[in-house]
């Protein structure tokens, strides 16, 4: 690196940095790189400061003084045809040569992008700053400047004239400002450049959808008023933009790539294989039922093939896709793959009663030798009722905790290479990864900042996290991708990878909700921001080094996150938005107990059995630490406005409770004088488990019934997440099976209002003898089908 002075006059930010110095404000330092057009001169990397909070480049103004200097032959006649072309040939007839020649003398900074801000980047655009009026100056060539627009994709028609500056700003979060571009970041292989093809090419078809758009705008009448139809035209439009690079091909529109190629149909409305699939389901696990045409709704249902008991446990099936939901994963300690129950109870108490957050729950090297964590573990040998809690694996972390803040754990190494070879990277990232100036946490790309690999894959990942935020039908969504992306990277025909998601009934998700507008903009960005989160991944994975196992592991998830694109290209918006309505007509929330609600259970049996005496040592251990775990509850039910912990009966554990249970656990309070019956009915309000959401291939293609034959029971903690299919009364062979997708105490009304996301209007004996029939025949809007299926 050259020393300043050693070949030209002081940097701009010499004397930029000496006015600003005596100003009484906020200023920030950032560096930037200077590129002589002279080759002899070695590139060098200077430094500006950037004052006050309003934002903006200011580069821009940085620099001016840099290209007021120079220049000396400026070309006349080149002045004039320039200004011909901007102020117009009337003003520049006006202008005299000498004003003319001024004017380009003066100095004027030009903005060139070389990456525009976007996600994957943690909207960090990268620009080059040159004489504006550099040819007309008769200054040199810069090869080296032409040469970095080249390396990042763009077809530059003109050379550069002069010296040039490479600088960064930052667009999000707003305003705008200045951020560090190094020298080091100028060599072939730095991250930035590697993706900016791509960026480019991205950034210049988005140009041309708008361009296209304001076009179709003109067609509008002078009056500035939409035509009649007005919204079908604006529809039409935005479908226009979605299919502009088809033909009609056989009658049938097909989406082509940007090379001319063309993109298949997703297919996931064909039935081609989907019969015999259904039909394979129950023999899996040996289940005495099959899929069958259903004549009460129209597809299809699952019907007894044998006599089936009142109690009996039909079947039991590990889910299809399942996620926990992002607002439990600080609540519950649970596995990010097959959902099971993990750490100890003493750091599941400590959780639970806000005695430490999830980080420290999770394991970040918070000293448990020391308050303000709560230890009863040790004392499981002398109260048998804590032996209960004993089973649970230890805790294995993300590979990427430290370097993003991963929050996702595991409950041995087999489920998060599972998790891993399903996308997980592509939202492997903190809940906020983005610091207070925009850049990425330290905390959340590689400590002391992380390689630029990485800190673009934690930008990107944290992007599609933060945009994702609660709905838990976008996180599905990307599960289900992943799912697909895995089979088609492990050689699976198109067919095949979509099969299981065929079966499923499913209308597009904003026909669910009547919300097309929103959600159509919601899916489109969501399928971009995995598009690019899985981008960014795969370079920063490709780098990844290790022994020969995980560079085998690291070459599979590679693969996976390459298909991760195409897939979402094959699917578009169509498609993707087919697979939200599936999810979110056919999905299942999944509560599953904790451990405590074995604790509470044992010790109320100790109770029953062996009298309050033997149950009080465990009691005035566990009784405190409730009474601090109710008192938080009420807090989040009081800043949420509305109860948000509570039990419900449908979801129990694996062990049969055979006394009758308060219907409203949730309303149980405790007080010092509380017993282990107390305990337990309030234990699933203070000591909740996993939530989430999941898609069973068998269990989700039994159709409703406010009187329904069979009720879902989700598995234990002590294992893999499972639903087994009880039976709530005498089902007889040959009779279909039904469940409530609802809560079928609610009055009619409530029902009807409830299953209308469905598409249905339920017709079952208790719906009918309410008058649901009549109020059917009344209004002709209503579906004659009385499920989904």
């Amino acid at each position: 690196r050259n020393p300043r002075g050693a070949h030209s006059d002081p940097g701009p930010g010499d004397t930029h940095r000496r006015r600003i110095r005596s100003m009484a404000d906020t200023e920030h330092r950032f560096k930037y790189v200077f590129i002589p057009a002279d080759e002899s001169i070695p590139v060098e990397e200077r430094e500006g400061i950037a004052v006050g909070s309003a934002g903006g480049d200011v580069q821009v103004d940085l620099l001016r003084p840099h290209f007021l200097r120079g220049g000396s032959l400026v070309d006349a006649d080149a002045a004039r045809k320039e200004a011909e072309r901007h102020p117009g040939p009337e003003k520049a007839a006006r202008l005299s040569a000498d004003r003319l020649i001024a004017a380009t003398e003066s100095g004027s900074t030009e903005t060139f992008a070389l990456v525009h801000p976007a996600s994957t980047n943690g909207y960090r655009g990268v620009y080059l700053y040159t004489d504006e009026c550099g040819k007309l100056k008769s200054l040199p060539e810069n090869p080296r400047a032409l040469e970095l627009a080249q390396r990042c994709g763009i077809d530059v028609r003109h050379p550069f004239h002069g010296d040039a500056f490479v600088g960064a700003v930052k667009t999000s979060p707003p305003p705008m400002r200045n951020v560090s571009f190094t020298e080091h970041e100028l060599d072939p292989g730095a991250p930035w450049m590697l993706v900016a093809p791509a960026e480019n090419a991205a950034y210049a078809e988005t140009f041309r959808e708008f361009m296209s758009a304001v076009q179709g705008k003109a067609n509008y009448p002078p009056t500035g008023e939409l035509p009649v139809q007005g919204k079908a035209t604006r529809e039409t439009l935005e479908h226009g933009r979605e299919c502009r690079d088809t033909k009609t091909t056989e009658g049938r529109r097909c989406r082509r790539t940007s090379e001319g190629g063309e993109i298949p149909p997703h297919g996931l409305r064909l039935g081609d294989g989907v019969a015999a699939y259904h039909a394979s389901l129950a023999p899996v696990v040996g289940a005495p039922v099959s899929v069958e045409n259903s004549c009460a709704a129209g597809g299809v249902g699952v019907v007894a093939t044998r006599r089936i008991t009142r109690g009996e446990a039909i079947w039991s099936e590990a889910p299809l896709v399942s996620i926990q939901s992002p607002a439990n994963v600080d609540e519950a300690l649970c596995c990010g793959w097959c959902h099971r129950a993990v750490g100890d109870i003493d750091a599941s108490l400590s959780l639970a009663c806000g005695a430490i957050d999830g980080d420290a729950a999770r394991g970040n090297g918070t000293d448990r030798a020391s308050p303000p964590w709560i230890a009863v573990r040790s004392l499981g040998p002398s109260l048998a009722a804590l032996g209960e809690a004993e089973g649970t694996p230890p805790i294995v972390r993300c590979k990427r905790w430290r370097s993003r803040g991963c929050k996702e754990v595991y409950c041995g190494d087999e489920c998060a290479r599972d998790h891993a070879l399903a996308g997980h990277d592509v939202l492997c990232c903190s809940d906020a990864p983005f610091s207070s100036d925009g850049g990425v946490r330290e905390d959340a790309a590689g400590g002391g900042g992380g390689d630029e690999a990485e800190r673009a894959a934690a930008s990107a990942a944290g992007s599609l996290r933060e945009f994702f935020s609660g709905n838990d039908n976008l996180h599905m969504i990307a599960r289900v991708v992943g799912a697909m992306a895995s089979a088609v990277a492990g050689g699976r025909t198109w067919d095949d990878a979509t099969l299981k998601f065929r079966a499923f009934v499913g209308i597009p998700w904003w026909e669910t909700s009547g919300s097309t507008g929103a959600e159509k903009r919601m899916a489109k960005r969501a399928m971009r921001l995995m598009t690019e989160s899985a981008h960014a991944a795969e370079l920063n994975v490709a780098r990844e080094a290790g022994d020969e196992d995980a560079f085998r592991l690291a070459v599979e998830v590679r693969n996976v996150l390459h298909r991760f694109p195409d897939v979402l290209s094959r699917l578009g918006l169509d498609g993707v938005g087919h697979l939200l309505g599936v999810c979110d007509m056919n999905q299942l929330s999944m509560t599953i107990d904790g451990p405590m609600r074995n604790v509470c259970r044992k010790l109320l049996r100790v109770d029953e059995y062996e009298g309050a005496d033997a149950a009080k040592p465990a009691l005035d251990v566990l009784l405190p630490i409730a009474l601090r775990v109710q008192a938080k509850r009420d807090a989040e039910d009081a800043a949420a406005g509305e109860p948000r912990w509570g039990g419900d009966d449908r979801y129990e554990g694996d062990e049969e409770e055979e006394e009758e249970e308060d219907g409203v656990e949730g309303e149980v309070r405790l007080d010092e004088t509380a017993d282990a019956e107390d305990l337990f009915d309030a234990s699933r309000r203070l000591f909740g488990g996993f939530k989430g959401q999941a898609l069973f291939s068998l269990l989700c293609l039994v159709n409703h019934s406010c009187e329904p034959s069979t009720a879902a029971r989700f598995s234990s903690w002590k294992g893999r997440a499972m639903v087994r299919l009880e039976a709530l009364r005498d089902i007889e062979c040959g009779e279909e099976l039904t469940m409530s997708y609802i809560d079928e105490s609610e009055t009619l009304e409530e029902r009807t209002s409830a299953l209308a996301s469905y598409g249905f209007a339920c017709r079952c004996n208790k719906c009918v003898g309410e008058g649901a029939y009549a109020n059917d025949v009344s209004d002709p809007d209503v579906d004659d089908n009385s499920d989904v299926d």
